[in-house]
């Protein structure tokens, strides 16, 4: 009789668990709406468009205040920033902006940008659109 390696079960047996963590980045309308009911603010969600890609934007907080720039990694989307977004003293201190990458979440999914100099252009879109106040900006 064969002898099987522990560690082979061990990731076939989890292999499942893995594949359903990292399939899905994207929250349905649904979700989001779900997440924001009875909260007093939500942010507002909207879509810019760069070329041939449209790019999916969190925005919450005071226009008037320095932008606080949120760029998540990969995989990732604009709602692993939610609990910053939400928080009531950010709001008061600063125009919060998280994003959804191109090929992440709800901006142009299924795409793949490789290079990071690629995201440049379209980040810096964002930037020129919100940083009203003209003050610091701030990237996390």
């Amino acid at each position: 009789m064969k002898s099987f390696n522990p560690i082979l079960i061990i990731l076939l047996l989890a292999l499942p668990m893995l594949t359903s963590c990292l399939g899905r980045f994207t929250l349905t309308d649904k979700e989001i709406n779900k997440y924001y009911k009875g909260k007093v603010k939500r942010p507002e969600l909207k879509y810019l468009r760069y070329k041939e890609f449209h790019i999916n934007t969190a925005a919450a907080g005071d226009t008037s205040k320095p932008l606080l720039l949120f760029i998540h990694g990969a995989p990732g989307t604009w709602f692993s920033y939610r609990q910053m977004l939400d928080d009531s003293e950010l709001q008061k201190n600063f125009r919060m902006i998280a994003v959804d990458r191109v090929g992440f979440g709800k901006s142009h999914s299924g795409y793949s940008i490789a290079s990071i100099k690629k995201h440049i252009p379209y980040l810096e879109k964002i930037i020129k659109e919100n940083n009203n106040a003209g003050k610091k900006i701030y990237v996390m």
